[in-house]
């Protein structure tokens, strides 16, 4: 029988594993789950339901045993997982070091299968080389940290030529590179195991309905990592949300958090979107409780209050494709990337995320994707 072994680290991988286990339900299908990425409560609860036939965990512990064993004793520490034969390990993430030191310390007759990792690999293997662009400009600290690690174990490097085939929800987001060079398996999910995967994952989260939060909203804003990572800095992003914002005048604007992040990082972002309010004219609603759901989950027990709101971020989200992807749901979308790289003199090319976009917007047949380079284009487009 054959045997899959999923590798989720964000809500999106679970997601994504949940449907890959209902896809492969007649083989034998199970989950390894961090404790430095989820919540422990979270993972007993998967443990529980008993929908997979085995749930690895790897144990949280404090930060330097934690290093230790992820980055020289794994094989020992993890070797129940090390020593895996004979088993399509499915795994998501080019930019997780211990992702990579699975897939080149594994046995390597197993089969190496990359699903979605929201974007990738629909934006193109150029996303490899743009993410080592970024490293660049983050903080020297992190910086250091990674040297080190590479030094430590250079297995922590990503190697592409270790994917043997990539799992893909929408072939018509693919580039022709990535068709020409890898196989490629259409995963083609049907409504049901769509909707049970979401019911599931609705009781996991323990996701609650009873409040009309998206009432009156006009816009979606997805937060984003940017200046937390060091690719800008916060009075950057200030600034130029300042100016975004005030083309707005008087929407309503639910500004989406993002999951996994902890209190302290989330209460800094709501201080910040709470000045950017006093700043602008905009209605902001700040929901800091709904940062512990994956906007997938969200959209899907909300879907008809969302259907005719503005999706915007300033980076291409992986939120923004979620309701065509899953539901075949269409909103118009506002990607601010060209015009916050207009005022940001390190960012990365925009060339191939637009190839990408372009790809996307033939899919499109009743809403548009936007790429404003200016802030008067965005009230041009909010206008119509």
């Amino acid at each position: 029988m054959k045997r899959f072994v999923y590798y989720p680290i964000t809500p999106y991988h679970i997601i994504l594993s949940s449907m890959l286990r209902e896809y492969n339900k007649n083989y034998h299908n199970s989950i390894i789950l961090d404790e430095s990425i989820f919540a422990a409560s979270f993972i007993n609860k998967i443990s529980e339901n008993n929908n997979w036939d085995n749930v690895y965990v790897l144990k949280k512990y404090h930060r330097l045993q934690n290093y230790v064993y992820k980055n020289i004793l794994y094989k020992l520490k993890y070797g129940e997982i090390f020593q895996l034969r004979h088993i399509n390990l499915v795994f998501f993430s080019f930019g997780n070091d211990f992702t990579n030191l699975l897939i080149n310390s594994i046995y390597e007759n197993n089969n190496m299968l990359m699903g979605e990792d929201g974007i990738l690999p629909y934006y193109g293997l150029d996303i490899i080389r743009e993410y080592s662009h970024l490293l660049l400009y983050a903080p020297k600290v992190n910086k250091f940290k990674k040297l080190v690690t590479q030094i430590v174990n250079p297995n922590i490097q990503f190697n592409s030529q270790r994917i043997d085939k990539f799992l893909i929800l929408n072939p018509k987001w693919l580039p022709q590179e990535v068709i020409q060079q890898y196989e490629i398996e259409h995963v083609k999910l049907d409504r049901k195991i769509i909707r049970n995967v979401f019911d599931e994952l609705t009781c996991l989260y323990n996701y609650n309905k009873s409040k009309n939060i998206f009432n009156d909203i006009d816009i979606i804003f997805f937060d984003s990592d940017g200046s937390l990572i060091g690719v800008t800095t916060e009075q950057e992003e200030f600034y130029v949300l300042c100016n975004i914002f005030n083309q707005l005048r008087s929407m309503r604007i639910f500004i989406k958090l993002k999951p996994l992040r902890n209190d302290i990082i989330n209460n800094q972002r709501i201080e910040f979107y709470n000045a950017l309010q006093k700043k602008t004219s905009c209605k902001m609603v700040i929901d800091s409780f709904g940062s512990e759901y994956p906007w997938e989950v969200v959209f899907y027990n909300n879907a008809d209050a969302l259907k005719d709101v503005i999706f915007m971020s300033l980076e291409f989200s992986t939120a923004f494709l979620a309701p065509k992807k899953f539901f075949d749901s269409e909103n118009d979308i506002i990607c601010l990337m060209k015009l916050f790289s207009r005022e940001r003199t390190n960012m990365s090319s925009t060339a191939s995320i637009g190839d990408l976009i372009e790809r996307i917007k033939k899919t499109y047949l009743f809403k548009k994707i936007y790429m404003p380079e200016t802030f008067d284009e965005i009230k041009d487009i909010i206008r119509k």
